[in-house]
């Protein structure tokens, strides 16, 4: 499933696991927990606690800045 239409959602969210394979790295992230009032959203989707579970993938990553140094 596409998420980008739900990305609004994980501002909030949390970081739940950083995974890498070759030179690609994915983030497995969880939104807040939504309520149902007021919000056009699918609800089907949500997991059990109410929230939406996403994985952010960077494909073909050549290198990484952390604290001004290239790794």
């Amino acid at each position: 499933m596409d998420i980008t239409t739900y990305t609004g959602y994980f501002h909030d969210g949390t970081l739940l696991k950083i995974d890498s394979h070759e030179d690609n790295i994915f983030f497995f992230i969880e939104s807040f927990p939504i309520s149902a009032g007021g919000i056009n959203l699918n609800k089907d989707i949500l997991s059990r606690s109410g929230t939406l579970i996403g994985k952010l993938c960077f494909i073909n990553v050549k290198y990484m800045k952390i604290d001004d140094q290239v790794h």
